[in-house]
């Protein structure tokens, strides 16, 4: 059952809210009214009250706001029980309610642009999404304002294993209040100057005193992943460029996460590397302070060093398999 203000302002605003709702029908037949009709009593209505309850002063606003959205998303294929991905509707439900206080300022511009990056996280293989959102809902109450908001989920983002965002996540992180960004990423106390300093030297560190892990990224493109044929693969600087058909690709690797993201670079990948070949002894890996068994055939096997981090490939497999050279 609605609440007595939403359910009064549905009333007051039928006419425009109904012709919303038939417009997204006239674009998209398979609009789902009644998941609509659903997300819109148990998710947008709580929703609105916790708005309301922060910004009492213009409900109208929340209520023309949330509903427009919950149209798009519906009219998108983003909530209900065939949505594309489940991430979008905890964020409205579990998390949004949270932060309602920095919400209640812009909820069209504020709410959006979260959702998008749900959207977007919710897509990233290898991202964890619930990591991301139960920062938000955590730390969300702490923030002054929209522009943190947008710092602390690029920063989270990043911490859920965006790591393709590390940069625009480190940068952000300085905006923040010490101590949030150093709670963010799982740091003690509130040194966030030497936290950052300590996170753009060292990729494969972990704040929270976690010991790194290696990777797995990739996959055939037939079952989701981005790889048409198993990848060859070549050292740059940090990261990884590699070459599956006539696509090229970069692969980010750090502490946090792995991802792999289209490349435009024309650069030469399918030589071996012969600064990573020599840390190759049949299937045993040797990085800097361990050696690590791969298992599997060791024929075909390739090594890329990197800066901070080995990636193996194999003729046999879709996927890569990075390591810290350093266990941090």
């Amino acid at each position: 059952m609605l609440s007595a203000g939403f359910a009064t302002l549905l009333k007051e605003r039928r006419s425009s809210y109904n012709a919303q709702v038939a417009a997204a029908r006239s674009r998209m037949p398979a609009f789902d009214t009644a998941a609509f009709s659903g997300f819109v009593r148990d998710t947008v209505d709580p929703l609105f009250e916790a708005l309301v309850a922060v910004a009492p002063d213009n409900p109208a606003r929340a209520a023309d706001a949330l509903f427009a959205m919950a149209v798009d998303l519906a009219e998108h294929g983003w909530i209900g029980p065939a949505a594309r991905s489940p991430v979008v509707e905890r964020l409205w439900r579990d998390a949004a309610p949270a932060i309602a206080a920095t919400i209640a300022a812009d909820p069209r511009e504020t709410l959006g642009a979260l959702t998008n990056a749900a959207i977007k996280l919710g897509q990233e293989p290898g991202v964890r999404p619930d990591d991301w959102l139960a920062g938000i809902e955590a730390l969300g109450a702490e923030l002054g304002g929209p522009g943190q908001l947008r710092a602390l989920a690029i920063l989270l983002a990043w911490r859920a294993g965006a790591a393709h965002a590390r940069a625009a996540a480190l940068a952000a992180a300085d905006s923040l209040p010490p101590e949030l960004a150093c709670r963010a990423v799982g740091a003690a106390g509130d040194d966030w100057a030497a936290i950052g300093s300590r996170l753009r030297a060292e990729p494969w560190w972990a704040p929270d005193g976690a010991p790194a892990q290696a990777h797995r990224v990739g996959g055939f493109r037939g079952f989701g992943g981005p790889f048409v044929e198993p990848p060859k693969i070549a050292a740059q600087g940090e990261d990884f460029l590699l070459a599956s058909g006539d696509g090229r690709y970069r692969l980010i690797a750090d502490a946090f996460g792995a991802t792999v993201r289209r490349s435009a670079s024309d650069d030469a990948v399918g030589a071996p590397d012969p600064q990573g070949m020599r840390r190759l002894s049949g299937t045993m890996l040797h990085a800097d302070d361990r050696s690590i068994e791969l298992g599997g055939p060791a024929e075909g096997l390739a090594v890329a060093e990197a800066a901070f981090s080995l990636a193996v490939t194999s003729p046999f497999s879709y996927f890569v398999r990075i390591f810290p050279k350093v266990l941090a």
